[in-house]
């Protein structure tokens, strides 16, 4: 295995770990790693023939994320939270 596909498999695992932490079900299980590293290697695979590779990791991540949605998982922890909730300068009028 070259230098590159040791990088590229790298941050595909630093993603899939990122993604399992960040995203559970409505009863708060996260899911399963297996799950996850499928997602994300089957994105990637998609992008194996990009001809510029240095936005590939962002585009799964985004990608995957976006798959985790669709089945039914939703982002949790403070940031998200805090993303969810409007500030009082936008809730009250001025």
């Amino acid at each position: 295995m070259s230098s590159d596909e040791e990088e590229h498999d790298r941050r595909m695992d630093d993603i899939a770990d990122r993604l399992q932490a960040r995203f559970a079900d409505a009863d708060g299980h996260h899911a399963d790693d297996d799950e996850i590293d499928d997602i994300v290697h089957l994105k990637a695979d998609a992008f194996a023939d990009a001809r510029l590779q240095e936005f590939v990791p962002l585009l799964v991540e985004h990608q995957a994320s976006d798959e985790l949605r669709d089945r039914g998982m939703r982002p949790v922890g403070p940031d998200e939270a805090s993303a969810a909730t409007p500030d009082e300068s936008e809730a009250s009028p001025s």
